[in-house]
């Protein structure tokens, strides 16, 4: 009940969360049918299917709360350590490059904050949620705790915010990161050659969430595997 009363709930805050889920599936599922990496189950009918789907939903609302919580607490005071020139000579850049300067700080963050989350105990309590999918698909990056979701979120919006680029950037950030997510848990068997050393895709991400104990604690990057060299 207390689950079906947040989907509602969230659903009505944030339709174009709810839209999403509906617009991003349809040719996730076709990719995954069309060229399956594992002969599995589809994500819309595996165990756990409607707690991922919920949790697409949900946690985005929840963790846009914490989030909201944590800068509003942490950037005033933190903003104060950064001298006053830095922002104004950001405002002066071109935009694309204010923006390549953007991902390539949140990258660098995002992947502390990754490696965070499974080296520090109390970090690595919330962030098993997600390492608990049942098998990999387009849906099983969903399998979040929200305070994961609130702990990977301000490791990356953070320090942009602090140094003074556009909270658009930010977002504009957030919703690439959010596509790409569901891509590279994709269970789908495709390689893209020399592109796989500049972009994480799901043959990189994998790695990540194999069972093989030597390759755990690897491919902490998000979107960038020059992170991780």
């Amino acid at each position: 009940l207390v689950a079906g009363g947040l989907l509602i709930w969230s659903s009505w805050r944030r339709p174009d969360v709810a839209a999403a889920l509906l617009l991003l599936g349809v040719p996730f599922v076709l990719v995954e049918r069309w060229r399956p990496l594992r002969a599995q189950r589809s994500a819309l009918r595996r165990p756990g299917a409607a707690t991922d789907a919920t949790g697409f939903i949900v946690d985005e609302v929840l963790a846009a709360l914490g989030l909201g919580a944590v800068l509003a607490v942490v950037l005033p005071v933190a903003r104060h350590a950064v001298p006053a020139m830095v922002p104004a000579y950001l405002a002066e850049q071109p935009g694309w490059l204010r923006w390549a300067e953007a991902l390539l700080i949140s990258e660098i963050s995002g992947y502390w904050g990754h490696r965070m989350s499974h080296e520090i105990p109390m970090l690595w309590r919330f962030h098993r949620v997600h390492h608990s999918a049942p098998q990999l698909d387009w849906l099983a990056p969903n399998r979040r705790h929200p305070v994961d979701v609130i702990v990977a979120r301000s490791s990356t919006s953070l320090p942009v915010l602090i140094l003074g680029f556009s909270v658009p950037t930010v977002v504009t950030y957030f919703a690439l990161k959010r596509i790409q997510g569901l891509f590279v848990h994709a269970n789908v068997d495709l390689r893209f050659g020399p592109l796989e050393r500049i972009v994480a895709t799901p043959f990189f991400h994998h790695w990540h969430h194999s069972s093989e104990p030597e390759t755990w604690n690897t491919n902490y990057a998000g979107s960038l595997p020059v992170v991780d060299w």
